[in-house]
């Protein structure tokens, strides 16, 4: 099993979509940097942040800004979580944001968005359909284009929509 670091969206989104246990089935650890933490604790009565406390393999911890990402003028979650992966090698960086996964890539960081989590899922028969996974994810306002969602649902032998 893999290491993770993960940031706020995909936390929320998988959250929000029931989806959140496939995570516990996917990594041996997950690490959530205290910025991440900070924006999803906003309301401590929320929904994600009770499903949230429910991961047993969760570790949050305090994480310093790299020089070389804080360049890259990110938002406080995603330069945590890219510093933390590139101080700790052998984690994979779960982002959704485009440029943060362009630092990532810069880096030489291997990262994974939310439709990767799901295609994971599937493969792993975590989650019967990749498809149904995105129609819930965009009932909850997960944003995706149509062209990504096609891909996505080729790479786990489906088709959209």
């Amino acid at each position: 099993m893999t290491k993770a670091v993960i940031n706020a969206s995909p936390l929320i989104l998988l959250a929000k979509g029931g989806l959140l246990g496939i995570l516990s089935n996917l990594f041996e650890s997950l690490v959530v940097p205290e910025p991440v933490l900070s924006e999803i604790s906003v309301r401590p009565d929320d929904e994600v942040i009770k499903q949230f406390a429910s991961l047993p393999l969760l570790v949050k911890l305090p994480v310093a800004p790299e020089p070389e990402v804080q360049s890259w003028d990110l938002g406080k979650g995603e330069t945590a979580v890219i510093s933390y992966a590139l101080c700790n090698p052998g984690f994979v960086a779960i982002l959704d944001d485009a440029e943060a996964r362009a630092c990532c890539r810069a880096l030489g960081l291997r990262t994974m968005g939310t439709g990767a989590l799901l295609i994971a899922a599937k493969e792993k028969d975590l989650l019967p359909s990749v498809r149904e996974a995105l129609v819930t994810l965009h009932g909850q306002g997960y944003w995706i284009s149509d062209d990504v969602c096609k891909v996505l649902c080729s790479r786990a032998g489906e088709i959209w929509p």
